[in-house]
């Protein structure tokens, strides 16, 4: 099983392939992929998912400049970074909102929409309770327990 590799490559000018031909046919091959239907949508889907990610990153969430010192410093900042960017794309795939707030936002939605939903039950209820009452058969609803004597 061979693996087959679709590596944007940047215009590098020519290149001297003197005593390189497996690597020469290896670079040719992968221009070729690139260059073909599948290789043109994989690299459509890849500006879509993973480049529009990182830079959304960098930009908005201020990767591009740090203050930190030191490589391993960096890397653990940069992980931290990108682990709370795939936790928002979780969240917000499982949850429908991708930020805690907004999460709040919906949650509050719903507790509104429940006391909407329970006030007009009790309404239901109370009104029903009336009816009951005025019922013009004396007594039944003692007889039953639904009313206090």
């Amino acid at each position: 099983m061979g693996i087959k590799s679709f590596i944007s490559e940047p215009d590098r000018g020519r290149r001297c392939w003197k005593d390189k031909h497996a690597e020469r046919d290896a670079v040719y091959a992968n221009r070729r992929r690139i260059r073909s239907e599948r290789g043109k949508s994989w690299m459509k889907k890849r500006g879509e998912l993973i480049e529009r990610s990182f830079a959304h990153c960098l930009e908005t969430g201020a990767m591009r400049r740090t203050w930190l010192r030191g490589h391993e410093k960096i890397r653990k900042r940069c992980l931290v970074h990108v682990a709370a960017f795939n936790l928002s794309l979780v969240m917000r795939s499982l949850l429908g909102a991708g930020t805690p707030r907004g999460l709040a936002d919906r949650v509050g939605g719903l507790g509104a929409a429940a006391r909407g939903l329970i006030e007009a039950m009790s309404n239901t209820i109370r009104d029903y309770l009336r009816f009951l009452t005025s019922w013009p058969v004396p007594g039944i609803l003692h007889r039953w327990g639904l009313v206090a004597a």
